[in-house]
């Protein structure tokens, strides 16, 4: 759609934010803690402290915690039949989260990590 320079072009320019004002809002929300929700599925309990340590080495904190136990996986993932489910409210950087997922799936222990915004 093109738009002429006059009364109308004046008027949206004021309305819609600049580039620049987008790059800043991105980075503020980046550098912000957000609160996730994130459920993790290892192979024996101690991948439960071994995910602990990497999310504290990125930053990030744990608000609630609720282990589930050892559960039966409804299929065979890494070539196991059962996993130690624990499902946890965290609080780490936008900007740092695909780190710390690439890092936690790195681990041998851990079989599934899904992460949804709270």
């Amino acid at each position: 759609m093109w738009y002429h320079a006059g009364a109308h072009s004046a008027c949206r320019a004021r309305h819609m934010p600049s580039r620049i004002d987008s790059v800043a809002l991105f980075d503020k929300l980046a550098r912000a803690m957000q609160k996730y929700e994130f459920l993790l599925v290892t192979k024996s309990e101690n991948g439960l402290s071994v995910a602990k340590e990497i999310l504290a080495s990125f930053g990030g904190k744990i608000t609630k915690e609720d282990n589930w136990g050892q559960r039966k996986l409804a299929y065979k993932i890494k070539k196991c039949d059962s996993g130690y489910y624990c499902v946890m409210n965290i609080d780490i950087q936008g900007a740092k989260l695909s780190e710390f997922l690439k890092k936690l799936q790195l681990e041998d222990d851990v079989l599934r990590a899904l992460i949804f915004l709270d």
